[in-house]
């Protein structure tokens, strides 16, 4: 399942889809109800290439607070949120082998323990946010 999956990769994205046959995937172009969306996962795959291709990272927290083992590589603000879980894997960048063997652990033990988070989300309340953003913006000028 590709959900909102565009922008200025989706002409390759697409290209590569059509090597998988079309009953193998769906493409959910954009969804508002995220927490129906991650609900339907067994386990929430997001492995961006690099350490800055996620700017903000609210799908990390996003997929933990829905209760869904997660498989992530360190990107973005993550390597500063994360906490070690049985719930989340963190695999090298664009490495197939290691995003496989983190989804047969995650399948081999079903339950999921993602209530006691994986995440720090007290950086993300919006008292906290917003000053900090207003600082930013603030050293900038």
């Amino acid at each position: 399942m590709l959900a909102n999956a565009k922008g200025d990769y989706s002409n390759e994205i697409k290209g590569l889809l059509g090597n998988i046959p079309e009953e193998n995937f769906i493409e959910i172009e954009f969804e508002e109800d995220l927490s129906a969306l991650y609900r339907l996962f067994s386990i929430y795959v997001h492995t961006p290439i690099d350490a800055s291709s996620e700017a903000f990272g609210q799908t990390y927290i996003e997929s933990q607070l829905c209760g869904r083992k997660s498989i992530f590589t360190l990107s973005g603000v993550l390597s500063e949120i994360h906490k070690n879980s049985s719930d989340v894997a963190i695999v090298p960048y664009r490495n197939i082998e290691a995003i496989f063997e983190a989804m047969q652990s995650f399948l081999s033990v079903r339950e999921c323990n993602c209530q006691e988070g994986t995440t720090n989300t007290d950086n993300f309340d919006i008292k906290v946010m917003v000053p900090k953003l207003e600082s930013l913006y603030l050293s900038i000028l």
